[in-house]
């Protein structure tokens, strides 16, 4: 966004026209949505909008959405909106969360994701950028080789709202 106090409303804009679109397009299989920081509002919009639009002929998509660090702040008083909403529209979600960065309103679990909190994990001790990019960096480096399974998995067996500490 252009400003960042108006970064979750753009987000959700920009997400609601991208799931109306991509709702009238042949049909999918998978919708795989990986978001950062204020992007978890794209991702939320998106699904919802793409739902909304769906054809009724026209099965939808499996929604598999990855919050990296998200933002969870919405509008000016409301904190924990993020907490209490991300990931509710996906079939699965996943979020990696740092606890301890500096960027504010994106240090909560998801109640509608399964969590892995990273903020311990030992790459961090080299890891050189402000906080609010290690989980970027994490998703990079290490979740391939977890992330095939729980990507795949189902909130049978991993459950949202459930908060797990990353394997080193």
């Amino acid at each position: 966004s252009d400003q960042r106090l108006r970064a979750a409303a753009t987000a959700e804009q920009l997400g609601t026209r991208l799931g109306e679109m991509l709702a009238g397009h042949a049909p999918l299989e998978e919708l795989q949505l990986v978001t950062h920081s204020s992007g978890a509002y794209i991702a939320d919009a998106l699904c919802e909008s793409y739902r909304q639009h769906l054809s009724a002929r026209s099965q939808a998509a499996q929604v598999t959405m990855v919050f990296l660090d998200p933002f969870q702040l919405h509008g000016f008083v409301d904190w924990r909106h993020g907490a209490r909403n991300h990931g509710h529209c996906a079939d699965f979600a996943l979020a990696i969360i740092n606890t301890d960065d500096v960027a504010p309103a994106s240090n909560a679990p998801l109640e509608n994701a399964w969590n892995i909190d990273i903020t311990a994990h030992p790459g961090r001790a080299t890891f050189t950028r402000n906080g609010h990019y290690w989980p970027l960096q994490y998703h990079r480096d290490w979740l391939p080789g977890l992330a095939s399974e729980p990507l795949e998995g189902s909130h049978q067996r991993y459950p949202r709202g459930t908060v797990v500490q990353a394997p080193p």
